[in-house]
């Protein structure tokens, strides 16, 4: 492959990455740790440094595949709790 479109396919896939970092709103080092295996990923992408393909590869399939986790669920707060936190804020009931 001549070495422009090397670097053309490595532009492409700087944007990929950020366009992803966007979207999701993923903080750089964790999408390097859960893409790449190494917290520094973008960083060294940011620095021009090349890639090896396979791990090309495995970043863009760690894009196609990646899913919004669910928000968590507040758990239920017992009667107890919720007497806690009234009498916190100064809201007791007038009963």
């Amino acid at each position: 492959m001549p070495l422009d479109d090397l670097d053309d396919d490595l532009e492409t896939f700087r944007a990929e990455i950020w366009n992803f970092l966007l979207s999701t709103n993923m903080a750089r080092s964790t999408f390097g740790r859960l893409a790449a295996g190494t917290p520094n990923f973008v960083y060294r992408m940011d620095r021009k440094e090349e890639p090896k393909r396979r791990t090309i590869a495995r970043v863009r399939e760690f894009m196609a595949n990646y899913e919004e986790p669910k928000p968590k669920r507040r758990k239920k707060l017992t009667v107890t709790q919720e007497a806690a936190i009234r009498r916190k804020k100064g809201l007791e009931d007038a009963a």
